[in-house]
């Protein structure tokens, strides 16, 4: 679980000014500032693409040494966090009214069911990250 994580944002690539987050236009049509679309997942050999880029867009959680990203957990009304330390892949959910005990360690093949299943969820953090200045070069 993540509590009192120290988090470093990747410096801004172009500056691109926001209000706070895209509405779902806005994100849906969303180009970086070099005028290349942000990668999204379209189908399922694009998730093995947003993988590679991981560190590009994801938070760095000093303390505990590993990449992550949260994205909103639609079924249960909470979020998601996927984190990647050293190769190894887990998610953990919570919301108002549940908290995963532990964060649970994924297979790459349950990894790609479970980035599939959330995807819409994933593209609309992946193209708000992109808003706030980080990196991605998918």
């Amino acid at each position: 679980m993540l509590k009192n994580i120290a988090v470093v944002r990747k410096p801004p690539g172009a500056e691109i000014e926001s209000s706070g987050k895209a509405s779902y236009s806005e994100a849906k049509n969303f180009k970086k500032g070099d005028g290349k679309k942000v990668k999204t997942i379209r189908k399922k050999a694009d998730i093995e693409e947003v993988l590679g880029a991981f560190s590009q867009y994801a938070d760095f959680d000093v303390t505990g040494n590993k990449y992550y990203l949260v994205f909103k957990d639609r079924q249960r009304n909470g979020q998601w966090t996927l984190m990647n330390t050293n190769g190894k892949w887990s998610v953990h959910g919570k919301g108002e009214e549940y908290c995963d005990p532990e964060e649970m360690f994924l297979t790459y093949n349950e990894l790609l069911t479970f980035l599939w299943k959330n995807r819409a969820a994933v593209n609309y953090t992946l193209k708000n990250q992109s808003r706030k200045g980080h990196y991605i070069n998918a």
